[in-house]
This record gives C-alpha cells, structure tokens and sequence, in this order.
C-alpha cells in the first residue's frame, strides 16, 4: 500500500452508486451496509486485516456482491464502488465487463474468499 492515507467509501458513495444505478436506492439491511463500509478498516491487536489497497478493496468487493445489502444492483454497485475506491487512492482499475461479469458471479455466490479476490484484483490495476 502506498505511504498516503487510505480514503475509505462513504455511505453516501455507495447510496449514490446504487442511485446511479438502480434509479432508486432501496436497502435491503442498513447493518450490512454499515459492516461492509468499516470491514476494509479492521484491526485485530492493533493489526489491519486487510493490510493492502487490493486487500481492502476486495474486502469491498466481496461484502457488497455477496450480502445483497440492496434490493438491486448489488453486483454493479460492489464494481463501481471497488472502481471509486481504488480512484480515490490513485489506482487504474480495469473492469471488462464481458471477461469479468461470470467472476463476479461466481463472488455474489460465495464461491471466492477475500483472498481470491485480492489476487484477481491485482491483476487489474496499474499504478500502484
């Protein structure tokens, strides 16, 4: 992780993605939504668990996809939200819908940890 401070999404962002979206934010669980905002952040013993940009993304990534957290657009708000993030802390984040759309799927089922998130993320960024 760059040397910078970390900017972490705000409920707002994730409100206005989904807005953007969906044409209407409807949430389906105002605690999930806040879990998914903090997870990038936790410690343990004073230990970040997610130590890296990648990290912390795909912790994003994998909250917002997986736990349905709206009515709808849960998949392309977990994608625009990991593309905001990583813009805020100067990272190119390369999305192929078409190539990428079925990994997504395969996150929003449960079938990849943070881990395997981490790394497929990593394979989509430059500058970092």
């Amino acid at each position: 992780m760059s040397k910078h401070e970390v900017e972490y999404l705000t409920g707002h962002d994730l409100l206005n993605i989904n807005d953007q979206i969906t044409g209407e934010v409807m949430i389906r669980d105002i605690h999930l939504l806040n879990s998914a905002l903090r997870r990038p952040m936790i410690e343990l013993f004073g230990e970040p668990q997610f130590p890296t940009l990648t990290d912390k993304a795909a912790a994003y990534l994998e909250s917002l996809a997986y736990h349905h957290l709206f009515i709808d657009g849960n998949k392309r708000t977990a994608v625009q939200a990991v593309e905001l993030f990583f813009a805020r802390n100067g990272v190119n984040f390369r999305f192929d819908p078409t190539r990428d759309y079925e990994y997504i799927l395969e996150i929003a089922r449960g079938s990849e940890n943070v881990k395997q998130i981490a790394v497929w993320l990593s394979h989509r960024i430059a500058n970092y």
